[in-house]
């Protein structure tokens, strides 16, 4: 079944994001490591890969990651002084969880990028 909003379909019967998604964001959908800039959609089409957030990252910098049936996507900060939900510095994050999509905003060096 596929998701559609709008009439226009997202997530294809093949859980791909559809050819008439239309977001403020750009769609990678490649597979591999991958260094993601501000405002990209990452499709993860393979297992084993780590998504490395954009370095140095600005305030309101965001990211969404689109997991594909895997439970090992990694998701790194990029450098040593930036961090995930608060985490000590330069711990990734392991999305877990096939099919699932997350979303992360840059607040603060304090906070780092938080889920949103």
């Amino acid at each position: 079944m596929a998701i559609q909003i709008n009439g226009n379909t997202v997530i294809n019967d093949q859980r791909e994001l559809g050819t008439l998604l239309t977001s403020a964001y750009d769609t990678v959908t490649a597979g591999g490591s991958a260094t993601v800039t501000n405002r990209t959609v990452y499709y993860v089409t393979s297992s084993g890969r780590t998504i490395t957030l954009p370095s140095p990252p600005e305030v309101g910098n965001e990211v969404i990651i689109v997991n594909g049936n895997f439970t090992d996507t990694v998701v790194s900060p990029g450098n040593t002084i930036y961090r995930i939900m608060g985490q000590g510095q330069s711990e990734p994050m392991t999305i877990d969880l096939p099919y699932v999509a997350v979303r992360l905003i840059y607040i603060d060096s304090t906070r780092g990028w938080v889920l949103a």
